[in-house]
């Protein structure tokens, strides 16, 4: 059995059972705690829903319709099999089902089609979208006719084998075409495999939540059943594509030359035809591989997991800087498209920082822990980012991560489906902030960029008297035409590969593309313009800059400023910082501001006063 494993694939088959052996555990353990938990954890009321409870679900349609439809078919135009035996020939395959046990079957077939039909009413349309609405993937289409071969086939295949008994061309193929069935089937299984996997974390993530929960006990209910359904389909999945490529690799073969036929060609003509899919696979297009979305998936969608390992990562680290001096913390905000990211690179670049980077992802809340195991040799910025602007990142590029942070912390409770709510941090959030800064940052000073600061500024930097805060101002006109151009570019991305609007989502970053929501201060609403007009993003960037307050600590710096002198602006931040800079090599930005008109003037002048406003508060930088 095992040399077959290394014939199909490195450690496929073995992979595969420990995967679900550590499932089936999973399972099973579950269960037990669930009978502890009722007995002497639970509280004694009923539950309410969460938004972080997994979803029940049951077997999705797209699965066992064709087998129901498989059913249907052997009954309607094999009528021999209700209530009859067989002719005498082939009685001893196949016995007829009993009358009473045929018609319970129909009913069954005839409820569960009127439920789909019932369950997709509120589509739009003709009956032919309704019915497209149906998925029959390719892996539907073999388990159907699996299931159509060995029921509805049976009773002839001794018969066709036996004509072409004399042919060793068929014999050697058909292990060829076993292996290609089983290659193609683990990449149409992909998703299945992805989806057991999903589940199971999703289970553990439920039974790692805090005691108190009062939600844990309905929640790990319905992740231990999803988790459960989800395994017998794989499993059922598997039997049914194994006991094909068995046939095909074994049975077929030694009926035709039952006398010369050899075990070990067949494995090698599988293994062969198993490689052929793999060969001959579509490219994708995305910049990440389908194992590093699971990957992320796995780790940034449990948040409960993820604040077990926030506690691993803080474990022993206090509230206090090792860094000396005014500031030991230094955060660049501002609307996203206003050179945060630029300002922070170089910052990164020159000065004695430490903050989260691209290596760190998915484990933002326990870099360390992810450290030991993942040692990039390739740190270097190589690659334009999805942006556009000509921006080089790479591994060690510092980015917006840290907001993840904190939508575990608020359990997403400001992320709404009409915007990202204002809110504060209370001195216990802030106190598990500061030791996560401090876990990353060691000796030197944290370094954060966040576009969604503003959102809990006033509570940060009045909890951080050692906050640092440089928040970008560009020009209104200027800055809302680059986040309309932003917003249809992702959008056009998001579309085409759906993983960047999830990566996107989970940092919290929604300033533009498909899952765009604006901020929402003081429960104020935004006008009702179109995403493909100017003035909407610039009713955006209005409503982020005039809840803008002085601050101390708080510097406003020009766009524009850092554009034309950008080691002019350096030279601000470390005199304030008190830090010494390596200014070698800064160049300057060559960018112009494209000629641009705007249907609402009064909100152009609305936008540009406060502009003007904040612009005399901001650092002046000397000529360089």
């Amino acid at each position: 059995m095992f040399s077959t494993l290394l014939y199909i694939g490195p450690g496929l088959g073995l992979g595969a059972a420990v995967l679900i052996t550590l499932i089936l555990i999973l399972i099973v353990f579950s269960f037990g705690y669930r009978l502890w938990y009722s007995l002497f954890r639970a509280p004694k009321y009923v539950a309410e829903k969460t938004k972080n409870k997994p979803s029940s679900s049951s077997l999705p349609w797209g699965f066992y319709i064709p087998l129901l439809t498989a059913l249907t078919i052997i009954i309607t135009f094999n009528p021999l099999l209700i209530g009859n035996k067989l002719n005498e020939k082939h009685s001893h395959n196949i016995q007829g089902l009993p009358l009473w046990a045929a018609i319970i079957v129909i009913i069954t077939i005839a409820a569960s089609i009127l439920y789909v039909l019932r369950s997709k009413r509120k589509i739009k349309g003709s009956y032919s979208a309704l019915l497209n609405s149906l998925s029959f993937s390719p892996l539907n289409i073999l388990l159907l006719c699996s299931i159509i071969a060995v029921l509805f086939l049976k009773i002839s295949s001794i018969d066709i084998l036996s004509a072409v008994k004399q042919r060793q061309l068929i014999a050697y193929f058909s292990p060829v075409c076993g292996g290609l069935l089983l290659g193609q089937s683990i990449l149409w299984m992909k998703n299945l495999f992805f989806e057991t996997a999903t589940t199971s974390v999703a289970l553990l993530n439920v039974l790692v939540a805090p005691a108190h929960d009062a939600t844990k006990i309905t929640a790990m209910n319905a992740a231990s059943r999803k988790t459960t359904l989800t395994l017998i389909r794989l499993l059922g999945s598997l039997g049914i594509i194994f006991l094909d490529v068995y046939v095909l690799g074994w049975v077929v073969p030694k009926t035709l030359i039952e006398g010369v036929f050899n075990s070990s060609l067949t494995l090698v003509l599988l293994s062969v035809g198993s490689i052929i899919p793999f060969i001959f696979r579509k490219k994708s297009h995305s910049a990440y591989s389908e194992l590093s979305k699971l990957f992320h998936r796995l780790i940034l969608d449990n948040y409960h997991i993820g604040r077990k390992l926030l506690a691993i990562q803080i474990k022993n680290i206090g509230i206090d800087a090792s860094i000396r001096g005014d500031y030991s913390r230094v955060l660049i905000t501002g609307l996203a498209r206003s050179g945060t990211t630029a300002l922070t690179m170089e910052l990164a670049k020159s000065g004695p920082f430490a903050s989260l980077d691209y290596s760190n992802m998915p484990l933002l809340l326990a870099p360390k822990i992810w450290g030991k195991f993942y040692k990039p040799r390739k740190k270097t910025e190589s690659s334009e980012r999805a942006h556009g602007d000509g921006i080089k990142i790479g591994l060690s590029s510092i980015e917006a991560l840290e907001e993840y942070f904190f939508k575990v912390l608020k359990n997403d409770s400001y992320i709404t489906k009409d915007g990202l709510l204002e809110h504060q941090l209370t001195h216990e959030e802030n106190q598990l902030y500061r030791r996560y800064q401090n876990s990353i940052s060691g000796k030197e000073l944290y370094l954060s960029k966040n576009n969604n600061a503003l959102l809990r500024l006033k509570s940060l930097m009045d909890l951080n008297t050692d906050l640092a805060v440089f928040m970008l101002i560009r020009n209104p006109l200027q800055h809302a035409y680059s986040l309309m151009v932003q917003h249809e570019s992702f959008c056009i991305q998001q579309k085409t590969d759906p993983f960047v609007k999830e990566y996107m989502d989970w940092l919290g970053h929604h300033e533009f593309g498909e899952s765009e929501l604006p901020f929402i201060f003081n429960g104020k609403e935004m006008e009702k313009y179109q995403e493909k007009d100017l003035d909407f993003w610039l009713e955006r960037w209005v409503n982020y800059y005039q809840e803008v307050k002085p601050l101390d600590n708080l510097f406003f710096i020009l766009y524009e400023d850092f554009l034309q002198n950008p080691k002019g602006v350096l030279n601000l931040i470390q005199s304030k910082l008190s830090i010494t800079l390596n200014l070698s090599g800064i160049k300057v930005f060559d960018k112009k501001d494209k000629p641009i008109k705007v249907k609402n003037t009064e909100l152009l002048a609305e936008a540009n006063a406060i502009y003007n406003k904040l612009s005399k508060l901001s650092l002046k930088p000397p000529l360089s």
